[in-house]
């Protein structure tokens, strides 16, 4: 058997025999590329007393001071680091956290003085930087890959690799003069999304957007002229009709002033028209429903 057989036989496999191989593709790989801190454990404490700890782990949190060990291999040392409403803490990404945001386990690390008349290696923490905790305020832009409306999610493709946005009942999705709140009936795929911000999770991946803003190509709402096939044959006095093109089936609007004419544009009424005639329209494209035109100019081009 050569190499290459060999090759073509692990990739019909990948494909036939490995369905989690395609469910990665719904993964964020952002987080797979970003470093991650430094939790090595660290103590440094200068002439007058101002300490810097790192690689605090979190045994036990009592109010606003949290009690654990530093770890050099199997040695350690018992740490205390005592906190007060004026204690800052922050993610590893200077962002603001709430006390509730430290948890039992949780790798910190922390800058203050040494809490003085004691016997114990305290510290009268100034800032608090929790290491471990693995969300931050993000904004992404991309080309939207896929989208799951059961999961009110999609795929954006970004330069930095792909991410996964979920679009909570309170995101703001905008696209063009369009707007809605909790929904992505606006998004397609192939879409560019100009921003998306939100809150993003290393340890799941995902983007918890508080708003998408989507591009929309203004130049689709300009006047022109199409060509379809007619898709039913307009009932008596219909100010509607249905065509459809490239395999999509479009709206068209009519009104007192649409013209309606022949190949050779004599005029001629609609009870003419039936299923399955070639048209010429010309008009523009309504914003809330691309797929719904306001017709000017319509032509049976079989008449």
């Amino acid at each position: 058997m050569t190499s290459t057989t060999k090759l073509l036989i692990v990739l019909a496999l990948l494909a036939l025999g490995a369905p989690g191989a395609f469910a990665q593709t719904a993964v964020s790989t952002i987080a797979l590329a970003e470093e991650k801190p430094d939790t090595r454990a660290e103590i440094i404490v200068s002439k007058t007393g101002a300490a810097h700890i790192s690689g605090f782990k979190v045994v036990q949190r009592a109010g606003s001071s949290y009690f654990g060990r530093l770890y050099w291999g199997d040695t350690y040392l018992r740490v205390s680091l005592r906190g007060n409403s004026k204690t800052l803490l922050r993610n590893r990404f200077e962002e603001p956290l709430q006390p509730a945001d430290i948890n039992v386990g949780d790798m910190l690390s922390a800058d203050g003085e040494l809490l003085s008349g004691t016997s114990e290696f305290s510290v009268n923490a100034v800032t608090i930087h929790n290491l471990s905790y693995e969300k931050n305020h993000r904004q992404f832009d991309g080309t939207v890959m896929s989208i799951d409306t059961s999961a009110s999610s999609f795929m954006l493709a970004t330069t930095a690799g792909t991410v996964q946005v979920h679009v909570g009942p309170t995101a703001d999705v905008d696209k063009g003069t369009r707007s809605t709140t909790g929904t992505l009936q606006l998004l397609a795929i192939g879409d560019k999304v100009l921003r998306v911000r939100g809150v993003f999770d290393r340890t799941t991946g995902v983007l918890e957007a508080t708003d998408v803003t989507a591009f929309f190509d203004v130049g689709l709402l300009k006047p022109k002229t199409y060509q379809g096939i007619l898709a039913a044959t307009p009932s008596p006095g219909a100010t509607e009709l249905q065509a459809t093109m490239a395999g999509q089936t479009y709206r068209l609007k009519l009104t007192a002033k649409t013209q309606v004419h022949t190949l050779k544009r004599k005029p001629i009424t609609l009870a003419r028209f039936v299923e399955g005639d070639k048209i010429s329209f010309y008009g523009a494209r309504e914003e809330a429903d691309p797929s719904t035109i306001n017709i000017d100019i319509i032509r049976n081009l079989d008449l």
